[in-house]
């Protein structure tokens, strides 16, 4: 059973274990309501991969290209240091859990901490959730050691070069995305029994 750091060629969005589809984090979620039309969503869905394609751009070369990246290279320059994250290690990373059975994204994952990208501060709770699910999946692909601290950040970055750094306080967050997990597949089990 695979478990670790897969390959960014590999079919991430569609990953299988042993012939079985697997979810990512963000798919196990609690779903967020939107005050936005579904267009306005879509745009939004496609800004944020811009961005995140910028800050990579930007990872490779060193060069900022927009006050977006320009913002992150001031992150990355000041705030990284002072937040003691340690060398950034890698930037949207695919892992996966063989183990738990489900997959993950984190955006940067530093060696004392995982720092997500957010177009806004949004639900602090989910935030930490998801970085609790992307947390596990670094320990198990020993990234970090079971018993080393990991510190959970989101950046907010604006397209106009503003941002603003929010430290997550881990909370309940652990127990919470393994009861969604196991709500996951429990759920899976129940639909599969009552089909046949």
């Amino acid at each position: 059973m695979h478990t670790g750091i897969i390959s960014k060629e590999e079919n991430y969005r569609n990953y299988e274990l042993n012939g079985e589809l697997i979810p990512s984090v963000t798919q196990l979620l609690p779903k967020q309501t939107f005050f936005v039309s579904a267009e306005r969503l879509a745009e939004l869905a496609e800004e944020g991969t811009a961005n995140h394609a910028e800050v990579e751009e930007l990872l490779k070369t060193g060069v900022s290209t927009s006050p977006l990246t320009d913002a992150v290279q001031e992150f990355l320059d000041v705030d990284v240091s002072q937040l003691g994250l340690g060398k950034l290690l890698y930037f949207e990373q695919p892992l996966v859990s063989g183990k738990h059975k489900f997959r993950g994204k984190p955006d940067m994952i530093f060696e004392n901490g995982i720092v997500d990208l957010k177009r806004s501060i949004g639900n602090k709770k989910i935030h930490a959730v998801q970085l609790a699910g992307y947390e596990l999946l670094c320990r198990e692909a020993g990234i970090y050691s079971q018993d080393q601290k990991c510190k959970f950040f989101f950046l907010v970055a604006t397209r106009e070069g503003k941002y603003g750094v929010h430290r997550i306080d881990k909370g309940l967050s652990d127990k919470m995305f393994q009861m969604l997990l196991n709500q996951y597949y429990t759920s899976k089990f129940i639909e599969g029994y009552f089909k046949n």
